[in-house]
């Protein structure tokens, strides 16, 4: 059983299979679609790394697509159970 959600396919319950991208994906992968976008409008060609991690996150969406097998997708409870019932509380940071 995994100890926290990772980057990717992620379904609550019957719901269709949507993405979690995880914070310490998200801002480095902000920054390589920058870095691409600026790329491409002076007209350079693109850094492979920024076509490389591009790449990667485009394959994790696909996987969303419903074709894809079960194990591939992190399984919930509905979206309903996991809410909490009164607001959270500020956890203690890590030891």
């Amino acid at each position: 059983m995994q100890k926290r959600p990772e980057t990717g396919p992620m379904r609550f319950g019957a719901d269709l299979t949507g993405i979690f991208l995880r914070g310490d994906d998200a801002v480095p992968m902000a920054i390589h679609l920058r870095s691409l976008l600026e790329t491409l409008e002076r007209r350079e060609a693109p850094s492979p790394l920024d076509l490389h991690l591009i790449r990667s996150f485009a394959d994790r969406l696909l996987k969303c697509d419903e074709t894809f097998q079960l194990e591939e997708v992190q399984l919930l409870l509905s979206f309903e159970e996991c809410l909490m019932s009164r607001p959270t509380e500020r956890c203690p940071p890590p030891v």
